[in-house]
């Protein structure tokens, strides 16, 4: 499904979320109205831009390294237009790496990407508990897993 992603990850991929979505739904046999939030939080599954996300990077990167970001230059510096080395902008500024966007061709490129991708997914959870502890709809859930994890802490204290 992500074949390619690269070029065009920065599309809204509503349609492979859609497609994960299901398969998590089907997986647990829950209703088609069950929400989006505790159903991934009970898997433990991400939404699928983070890996498009990490991948776009990485091809910006390895552009980088063979130099054709010359070429793209007066696309890279102009702010006012919205495209692919925009929306590498708009990844890497808001998760803390705006010196990576600054200085591409300084990173390792082995060592900075697990290094995103745990950044996006902590962006993620930290979104994710939040919105869960706002959603009225979610309380019961939410107490349940409080619950656990307090029952969890009381065993680990006992042994």
């Amino acid at each position: 499904m992500n074949y390619n992603s690269e070029v065009w990850g920065f599309i809204n991929a509503e349609v492979l979320e859609r497609v994960q979505r299901k398969f998590c739904e089907w997986l647990i046999n829950v209703k088609r109205s069950t929400n989006t939030l505790s159903l991934y939080s009970e898997l433990g599954r991400f939404l699928l831009f983070i890996e498009l996300y990490i991948r776009m990077v990485k091809y910006f990167l390895k552009l980088n390294g063979i130099n054709i970001m010359e070429q793209l230059k007066d696309l890279r510096d102009n702010p006012q237009v919205i495209n692919w080395i925009s929306r590498i902008k708009s990844i890497l500024e808001p998760a803390g790496f705006a010196e990576v966007w600054l200085f591409p061709e300084s990173v390792c490129i082995k060592g900075f990407v697990p290094v995103l991708r745990n950044k996006l997914r902590d962006i993620y959870v930290t979104g994710r508990r939040a919105s869960i502890d706002t959603h009225t709809s979610l309380y019961l859930y939410k107490e349940i897993k409080l619950l656990k994890y307090v029952k969890l802490l009381i065993y680990i204290r006992s042994i």
